[in-house]
C-alpha cells in the first residue's frame, strides 16, 4: 500500500523526535512499517495567502494530485494539525471523494497518529467509519504530553495499514467463522480486537482466502489460532449463517460454520493477538443478570447455552456470530417441535464422510425455544442469510 503522510509545518518541531529518524525528514522505522509498506511526507504549510501541500522536494502539490495519489492518509495529529481548520477542511473532502471521478474507486480512509490530547475531539466532525485513531482509547493523559509516545509501534501502524488494504478493493472482505462448541454443549466466546466488530464477542477465524476449499481454510485456521500442540480436532457441521454487513468504508461477508469438539476441557490455547478472554466487567454483568452467585470472574473461554442468549439479548455478540447462534437455536426449535424437548440435538455434518453431530444441549427451562422467544433483536431475513449495517 502506498500512503501519504502529512506532518503540519509548525508541529514538526513538537513531532520530529517520534516521526522521524534524528535530524532528518526520513521516518522512524520505529513508528512506519516502511518494509511493509510505502509512505510520501507531505508537509502543510498554512500560509496566509493560500494554504499548500508541500512535498520532500519543496514543490506544491494540488490537493486533487494527492487525494489521486492514494486512498489512505495519515495524519501526524500534532497540536497545530488537530486545530488546523484548512487543513481539516481537505481531510474532510478527501474523505468524501470530492477529488475522485465519477468512475473511479478509491475507498478513502484516514489514520491519526495523535500527538495531541486535542486531536481526538478536535477530528469528531470526520467520518467515523472511515477515520482510526492511534492509540486507539480517547483516554489521553495532560496536555504537553505525547500519547503515541510508548503506546504505539511500526506493528500497530502495520495492522490498521493492512485492514484498509484489505477493504479498498471493489469486492467485500470475505471472511470464515466458526460457531463452536465442546462436548459439554458449551460455545466458545472471546473480545475481539479488530475491526469490524472491534470489542464485540466473537470466535475463532479469518479471512477466506482465494483457492482454497473450506476444509484447507479450516486447517488453516486452527493452526494459526491456537498454539502448537493445544489445537483441537473440529468436526464441521452445517453452514449456520452467511452475513453481509456495510458502513462507508467496510463491505464483509462471512461464512459462519458450526463446529465440534469432543473435548470437555476449555479451548484456552489461543494465540491469537487480536483476540482476548471476555472481561471481567462484562463477567460481572453475566452473572448479575443470569443470578449466579459464585462472583467467579477469572478468564473464561466456554459459555453456556443460557449465557450465550444473555450476550445475544445485550447485544454483546459478533454479527456473524449473532445470526449464526440465531440460526442454530432454530434449527433446535425445529426439532423440539416434532419430537418435544432434547438432551441433545442431531445435526448433519458438512462432509459426507463424517458422522452427524451430537450436541448436548444444557439449558435452563428446557426448552430451547424459551431462548429464541427472549431474542430482543433477531434477523429480519431469512436466516442463514442476514444482510445489515455494520
Amino acid at each position: 500500500m502506498r500512503a501519504v503522510v502529512i506532518v503540519h509545518e509548525r508541529d514538526i518541531f513538537q513531532v520530529n523526535e517520534r516521526v522521524f529518524e534524528d535530524g532528518t525528514t526520513v521516518l522512524s522505522q520505529r513508528l512506519f512499517p516502511l518494509e511493509a509498506h510505502t509512505f510520501d511526507v507531505i508537509v502543510f504549510k498554512p500560509t496566509s495567502s493560500q494554504p499548500a501541500f508541500v512535498d520532500a522536494e519543496g514543490e506544491r502539490i494540488p490537493v486533487t494530485q494527492l487525494a489521486q495519489r492514494t486512498s489512505t492518509w495519515i495524519l501526524i495529529a500534532g497540536d497545530h494539525a488537530s486545530t488546523s481548520r484548512p487543513l481539516i477542511e481537505e481531510i474532510r473532502n478527501f474523505l468524501r471523494g470530492a477529488h475522485r471521478s465519477a468512475s473511479s474507486w478509491n475507498n478513502e480512509a484516514l489514520v491519526v497518529l495523535s500527538f495531541s490530547d486535542r486531536a481526538r475531539e478536535a477530528l469528531a466532525s470526520l467520518p467515523v467509519s472511515r477515520v482510526f485513531h492511534l492509540p486507539d482509547h480517547a483516554d489521553v493523559s495532560t496536555r504537553g504530553t505525547l500519547p503515541i509516545e510508548d503506546s504505539t509501534n511500526a506493528g500497530d501502524v502495520k495492522s490498521i495499514l493492512d485492514a484498509i488494504a484489505e477493504n479498498q478493493t471493489q469486492n467485500p472482505n470475505l471472511g470464515f467463522g466458526l460457531l463452536l462448541v465442546n462436548a459439554d454443549g458449551k460455545f466458545f466466546l472471546m473480545e475481539r480486537l479488530r475491526q469490524p466488530g472491534h470489542h464485540k464477542l466473537g470466535t475463532i477465524g479469518g479471512n477466506f482466502l482465494r483457492g482454497r476449499s473450506v476444509q484447507e481454510q479450516l486447517d488453516e485456521t486452527l493452526k494459526r489460532r491456537f498454539r502448537s500442540g493445544s489445537t483441537p480436532h473440529l468436526q464441521l457441521g452445517p453452514l449456520l449463517a452467511c452475513t453481509s454487513m456495510q458502513n462507508e468504508f467496510y463491505h464483509y461477508v462471512d461464512l459462519t460454520f458450526l463446529a465440534m469438539t469432543d473435548q470437555r476441557l476449555a479451548l484456552n490455547g489461543v494465540s491469537d493477538p487480536e483476540l482476548r478472554p471476555v472481561s471481567v466487567p462484562t463477567l460481572v454483568r453475566l452473572n448479575a443478570a443470569l443470578e449466579d452467585d459464585s462472583g467467579k470472574t477469572a478468564p473464561r473461554y466456554m459459555f453456556t447455552l443460557d449465557e450465550m442468549a444473555w450476550f445475544h439479548r445485550s447485544g454483546l455478540l459478533f454479527q456473524p456470530v449473532a445470526n449464526a447462534f440465531e440460526s442454530f437455536c432454530r434449527k433446535v426449535v425445529a426439532v423440539e417441535v416434532i419430537d418435544g424437548p432434547q438432551a441433545s440435538v442431531r445435526l448433519p455434518a458438512l462432509f459426507s464422510r463424517d458422522g452427524p453431530l451430537e450436541v448436548p444441549l444444557a439449558v435452563r427451562g428446557g426448552e430451547v425455544r424459551s431462548v429464541l422467544d427472549s431474542f430482543s433483536k433477531s434477523s429480519r431475513t431469512a436466516l442463514p442469510f442476514y444482510e445489515g449495517p455494520l
